[in-house]
């Protein structure tokens, strides 16, 4: 099964958890009002993204807002875009005919608030740790191939490239426990009373995790579209 198939059921099973619940509050949260806007701008449909090339750099098309009012950029076809749950937006390369996806850098790119943790070959969800960094660069599922200090919107935040040694949900969203069973680079960046988690799952990770990444790459498109409240 090829990367796209694996988040397609993924985010399919996410869909059908959502629906399933949308009568009931998370644990803790009974009566709360959504810590999300709805994006302004609908997913594109299969029409219009016949032609079009998934290795053309990335444009952003609408904007997501968080609880804090932090916001982000939404990518642009041939990405498809949807939020499935509160405080997660989920941007994929279709499996479109004439949709070009060979020399994509990214598979899909996920953006979201976590309020969950998972631990070593952990199926129960716990308090997302206080230093979510120190804690993913020790998390005995994962194998860290590099890390960094980047800058997004003037805040210090850490970028990690890791390879999973065991399939983990890691950081998540309670309602969407997202299986990380690949390579991915993972930007960690601060908020004001939590952190913004953006993730990019790689095609290739020689092309994904390069010094030069080629311009307009999706992830460092949506990077600079942040703009962190406060």
């Amino acid at each position: 099964m090829s990367r796209i198939e694996i988040r397609t059921a993924l985010l399919a099973a996410a869909g059908c958890l959502l629906l399933a619940t949308t009568a009931c509050a998370p644990s803790g949260t009974a009566d709360a009002e959504p810590t999300v806007e709805t994006p302004q701008s609908a997913s594109p449909s299969p029409d219009a993204t016949k032609g079009a090339d998934a290795a053309a750099p990335a444009t952003i098309d609408g904007g997501f807002e968080f609880a804090d009012g932090t916001t982000i950029g939404m990518l642009a076809a041939p990405w498809t875009t949807t939020d499935l749950v509160d405080g997660a937006l989920f941007h994929q390369l279709p499996d479109t005919p004439g949709v070009q996806v060979d020399d994509a850098v990214w598979a899909d790119v996920i953006v979201y608030v976590p309020d969950a943790a998972y631990g070593a070959d952990s199926t129960e969800p716990e308090a997302v740790p206080a230093d979510p960094v120190a804690w993913t660069l020790s998390h005995p599922d994962l194998e860290i191939l590099d890390q960094r200090e980047i800058t997004v919107d003037g805040v210090t935040a850490t970028q990690i490239d890791a390879q999973a040694i065991n399939e983990t949900n890691w950081l998540a969203v309670e309602g969407t426990p997202f299986g990380w069973g690949g390579a991915e680079r993972v930007v960690l960046i601060p908020l004001a009373e939590s952190w913004l988690v953006v993730r990019g799952g790689t095609f290739d990770p020689d092309v994904s995790f390069a010094e030069d990444l080629p311009p307009g790459d999706a992830l460092s498109v949506l990077l600079d579209s942040v703009s962190v409240a406060g």
